[in-house]
């Protein structure tokens, strides 16, 4: 479940296919990176009781949904291809910590038989993986029409985004497990690895040094349209220490400098100078937002998660003060602001002034996945320094 009050209570029994897949990859990578803890156990069988409920609702025919009920009914198409995402990360990931626990040989008794059979999981990933690509090469795949608001053949900074985080996990996991990739599985990773670093390129407005959502067919940015000049600050500081990461498989000091660069105009852009704190959403020129239903002066976890993350990477990686005194403004204003020293965990969403306007723990799109990894990877970066 994922729909949790702030003690930690489930209010709504509903399952969320983007949650599910990222909650069985988080504690598969917890258990993956952390083998010895002695929570170790505990996580492991938690991902194999969500990889249960993954691979009922794999199973059914047609697009993966949204939103199921507790057992597994299909109920709202988002028409999106991200579940794929999500749903490849768990079986990747799903993989490789049953392999770790297999090389150990300490199996829980409650995955014997997904041990027994993991290679159904790479398999899995591998296919979620070309669905994936050709969903984004043709929208109509996941079920909605090709011409969209960023036009025909028009890309989205999301996209991106997840082609970068799917070649990067594969090139992780399938190393780590098998020494290396094979011939296949390492020409689709280096056409997603051109592929993401070519289209940030698109996304990134020189002169304010951000990464836009949505770029039109015509590869130049368009700031006539909303949506064109829309701008996701979380997103964009996701991006930049997405692409730290690929540099480090595939090298490119033009993209590096952007990385870094979109790092710290991102923060600029998206800081609220009055209150602390990064906006939501918010329009690139300061006009209004075309969807009224959006608060962009909404501050949410996720996007502070991100900077924390990508400040401390960024810091080990050049060392530079900048990203440092960032590290440590975000950092304050997180702690502050969003940790519940009461019953633990993170809440989700405060006000422009940092007042709670949602005291639950947990929803349809806030799980257990940007506060563990944000912290763990932080972690891992800071001993970098060590």
């Amino acid at each position: 479940f994922s729909c949790l009050d702030r003690d930690g209570t489930v209010y709504h029994t509903d399952k969320y296919s983007w949650l599910q897949g990222r909650q069985v990859y988080m504690f598969s990578h917890l258990y993956s990176e952390l083998p010895d803890r002695p929570e170790a156990k505990e996580w492991l069988v938690t991902a194999a009781v969500g990889m249960r409920f993954l691979k009922k609702i794999m199973a059914q025919e047609g697009l993966l949904f949204f939103s199921y009920s507790q057992d597994g009914r299909a109920q709202h198409l988002q028409r999106k291809p991200f579940g794929n995402v999500f749903l490849l990360h768990a079986n990747l990931e799903y993989y490789r910590a049953l392999s770790i626990a297999g090389v150990a040989k300490v199996v829980p008794e409650e995955c014997q038989e997904d041990y027994a059979n993991r290679l159904q999981f790479r398999a899995a990933a591998i296919r979620l993986f070309k669905e994936f690509r050709a969903m984004v090469a043709d929208p109509t795949l996941c079920g909605r029409p090709k011409v969209e608001s960023a036009g025909p053949g028009g890309t989205r900074l999301g996209e991106v985004m997840c082609t970068a985080a799917v070649a990067l996990h594969f090139e992780q996991t399938l190393t780590a497990v098998e020494g290396s990739l094979d011939a296949a599985q390492a020409a689709e990773n280096k056409a997603a690895f051109e592929d993401a670093l070519r289209l940030a390129r698109l996304h990134y407005d020189v002169e304010r040094r951000v990464f836009v959502e949505n770029v039109p067919a015509s590869g130049i940015i368009d700031y006539s349209t909303p949506d064109g000049r829309f701008f996701n600050a979380g997103h964009s500081v996701e991006v930049a220490w997405f692409l730290l990461r690929v540099v480090e498989l595939v090298p490119d000091s033009e993209a590096e400098v952007i990385a870094l660069q979109a790092l710290l105009g991102s923060l600029e852009a998206g800081w609220d100078t009055e209150h602390g704190g990064i906006y939501y959403m918010q329009d690139i020129l300061g006009k209004p937002l075309l969807d009224a239903t959006v608060v962009s002066e909404g501050k949410l976890w996720w996007p502070h998660t991100e900077a924390i993350y990508a400040c401390m990477l960024a810091f080990a990686r050049t060392k530079e003060q900048v990203y440092l005194d960032w590290l440590v403004k975000v950092h304050d204003y997180s702690y502050k602001t969003f940790v519940d020293k009461e019953h633990g965990e993170w809440f989700g969403y405060c006000d422009r002034n940092g007042t709670l306007a949602r005291s639950c723990k947990g929803g349809n799109y806030k799980g257990c996945f940007h506060v563990p990894r944000g912290l763990l990877f932080s972690i891992q970066a800071a001993r970098q320094l060590q």
